[in-house]
């Protein structure tokens, strides 16, 4: 595919080209291009992360192109749907390798930026990350400006330039080739025994596959970043533990048996009072916690409503459960009684029978 490029956002979604390959592992490289991340025109940053956690999930091996210094944005980014990896809930590429080729640079020794290219693989490994995608001192290149601006020698006041192609460039985007080729058929040997990362029909249903549930789970790509995640699950297992704490089966069946006497209109309002002094009760200490570990208005907003959902929900099933309990001793009470009256009628009905019996015998011995 062919089109325009340039800073920014030059194109919109993902390209694809098969390219012939001179390996002997594969025939063809599909190449997948998608738009730029980070851009001021569209500024979404969580369209950014499902760009980039289905590049991950589905490419045996992910070139991460700059023109700019490696921010905490991207790397946030990075990580984040590094570990959206593990919970997509179905096969992906195993351990996509990732390449950082920072564009454009005056300055192309690596070791002037080797704290930043250490600080992203020291966070890879102890976020537990490094087996999930393949980030290593390795992975991380430079490469100078494609053209260079010449003026005619005949004219050197005029405004009009010549781009040439920089000798450089041309050998070190060689040199870039030759890494990519080689993590390729590193990752491809991992995986050529999985008919849907290597044969093309396969490929597309698989890619299908994981397009929509990246769709349909929006959790996986919602977060700033890793730690806003993580902070999140923290969060959400402590309302957990205090709920249980307080909702047991005992408590459960406590409020089912003294309520399983009244109305249904007197159930439910005595499960509101009950379970709105609960609310406001776990509420003040659910405020407390997101104070101590400094949520971010993101992770607030979220768990009030998390927090809110599971009292509802578990006030609901209480409920319906003490409705359901009544309505049976009800029935149960139905049926004893009418089985106290059946008997009265079976009864009444055999002594009619017989006394009707005793007056025929006795009709029959007058006559």
């Amino acid at each position: 595919t062919l089109f325009d490029v340039r800073e920014g956002r030059c194109s919109r979604g993902i390209y694809g080209s098969l390219v012939k390959a001179n390996s002997p592992d594969f025939d063809y490289i599909l190449l997948i291009d998608s738009e730029g991340l980070l851009s001021i025109e569209r500024g979404d940053r969580e369209y950014d992360r499902l760009l980039i956690l289905f590049c991950l999930a589905i490419s045996h091996v992910v070139i991460i192109n700059m023109t700019g210094d490696m921010n905490e944005a991207l790397k946030g980014m990075l990580t984040l749907c590094a570990e959206s990896l593990k919970q997509l809930g179905v096969a992906h590429v195993p351990q996509p390798i990732v390449h950082f080729v920072l564009n454009q640079r005056a300055d192309l020794n690596l070791q002037h930026h080797e704290t930043a290219i250490r600080r992203i693989c020291t966070d890879m490994k102890n976020l537990e990350l490094s087996t999930i995608i393949d980030i290593r001192e390795e992975t991380f290149h430079t490469l100078p400006s494609a053209f260079k601006k010449e003026c005619p020698l005949s004219d050197m006041l005029s405004s009009v330039y010549v781009n040439r192609t920089e000798p450089d460039f041309i050998k070190r985007v060689q040199q870039l080739c030759v890494h990519v080729i080689e993590s390729a058929q590193q990752c491809f040997k991992r995986t050529k025994e999985n008919e849907q990362f290597t044969d093309p029909a396969q490929w597309i249903r698989f890619t299908t596959t994981i397009f929509d549930i990246i769709q349909k789970f929006p959790d996986l790509t919602y977060f700033k970043d890793i730690n806003e995640r993580r902070q999140d699950n923290e969060i959400r297992e402590h309302i957990k533990k205090q709920m249980a704490q307080i909702f047991t089966a005992e408590y459960r069946q406590e409020l089912v048996s003294d309520s399983s006497n009244k109305t249904e209109r007197q159930i439910e309002e005595t499960f509101q009072v009950i379970f709105d002094k609960h609310y406001n009760d776990l509420y003040e200490k659910l405020e407390n916690v997101l104070k101590i570990v400094k949520a971010s208005d993101t992770i607030r907003e979220r768990t009030r409503q998390f927090f809110k959902t599971q009292i509802i929900e578990t006030k609901n099933a209480w409920q319906t459960a003490c409705i359901m309990v009544t309505d049976k001793k009800k029935m149960e009470a139905l049926v004893r009684d009418g089985a106290e009256d059946l008997r009265h009628l079976i009864d009444q009905t055999i002594n009619d029978e017989q006394q009707n019996n005793v007056r025929t015998t006795k009709e029959n011995a007058d006559a």
